[in-house]
């Protein structure tokens, strides 16, 4: 599914749902992990000093006519059908490829980036759990790291939420939360990973965000913290977590902010000019990807900048506002100092680089 631009802007609602659960326990380790501390040294490094990004396209081609499926290969000669959804990892970028069905895993090597077969066969699809190859997967979306450094990934048309766990063999694929008659989670498309483990879902038909833990037998217990219940209320499309597990969601132009037990709900930034597609969190600040923009938002003074993108549609690396993106669908930290963003449309991934911290 391309996430295209949808209506006007939902306003704020009245209250949000809380739904406690007793026994619940994380999904992944509490304790602080590698990836955790790999996330502390990026978020050092935002807010940039220059706000200006350079871009430059690292993997993937332009346009429909250089889509397709082709991996095992230099990153530059790689190729994807939507990549909808980015996440980093010990030095590793995570793509999903919502029409392919597959995860590939992008790394650098003593050749350069290379791009390699992760998760799932581009030849089927479907709902099976499996070692690499061997798994099946329907419109995976979205990708977040979990502490542990496993992988959290949302398929829209496969009405399920997944974990990826990396090994030499590829990516583990298990299943959190499958399909079901009566799902709490009907349309997952964004997700989110808590330190406490905690895997946060935005349900764009079910227009809900829903927070995913364990019970103390293994089982997902999945606790709704916010509804939209009126045709005026946000609908959540994107979000994110901070370090003490606020969650933020975006709203098509407008960005809410509320606790993780879903309380407090509020207004974190408004009036973007571009439809959020997704967010990345650090340091007080969120990355914002948004359509043919990519923005910084100061969560302080709730003001935003624009790092890249004139709001034009196209392809084009460059710097600040010569770049152009078509659809900038998903985002993320990289190492210090670094973005990545997925470049929907144009079917290829962008990184992003600046001076230092401001």
């Amino acid at each position: 599914m391309v996430r295209v631009q949808s209506g006007p802007v939902l306003a704020l609602m009245a209250a949000s749902l809380l739904l406690a659960s007793c026994g619940q326990t994380p999904l992944g380790r509490a304790a602080a992990s590698a990836s955790g501390a790999a996330q502390a040294q990026r978020a050092k490094s935002w807010p940039p000093a220059n706000p200006t990004a350079t871009v430059e396209t690292i993997s993937g081609g332009h346009d429909e006519s250089s889509a397709g499926f082709v991996v095992n290969v230099p990153a530059a000669e790689a190729r994807y059908r939507l990549p909808n959804g980015i996440t980093f990892a010990d030095h590793t970028l995570y793509v999903s490829h919502a029409r392919n069905n597959v995860i590939t895993a992008i790394s650098r090597e003593a050749r350069g980036l290379f791009a390699r077969e992760f998760a799932g066969d581009p030849m089927a699809s479907g709902d099976q759990d499996g070692v690499g190859r061997d798994a099946r997967f329907t419109d995976p979306q979205d990708l977040a790291t979990m502490p542990d450094g496993s992988l959290a990934l949302v398929e829209y048309h496969g009405h399920s939420v997944r974990a990826l766990k990396p090994t030499a063999a590829g990516g583990v694929a298990t299943t959190v939360v499958p399909p079901s008659d009566e799902p709490v989670i009907l349309g997952p498309y964004g997700v989110a990973a808590g330190k406490s483990g905690a895997i946060y879902v935005s349900d764009l038909d079910k227009k809900r965000v829903v927070k995913i833990t364990r019970g103390r037998r293994g089982e997902p217990i999945q606790t709704v913290l916010y509804q939209a219940e009126y045709e005026d209320d946000p609908v959540p499309l994107c979000l994110t977590v901070d370090d003490q597990e606020n969650v933020y969601f975006g709203s098509y132009y407008t960005i809410y902010k509320m606790t993780s037990t879903g309380a407090d709900l509020q207004v974190a930034s408004e009036k973007l000019p571009k439809l959020a597609w997704d967010l990345a969190y650090a340091n007080g600040h969120l990355a914002v990807a948004a359509c043919t923009y990519v923005l910084d938002v100061d969560l302080a003074t709730k003001k935003f900048v624009k790092l890249a993108g004139d709001g034009n549609q196209g392809g084009q690396d460059g710097v600040g506002a010569q770049a152009r993106f078509t659809n900038a669908a998903s985002i993320c930290f990289g190492e210090p100092g670094e973005l990545f963003v997925a470049d929907s449309a144009n079917h290829r991934i962008c990184r992003l680089t600046f001076g230092g911290r401001r």
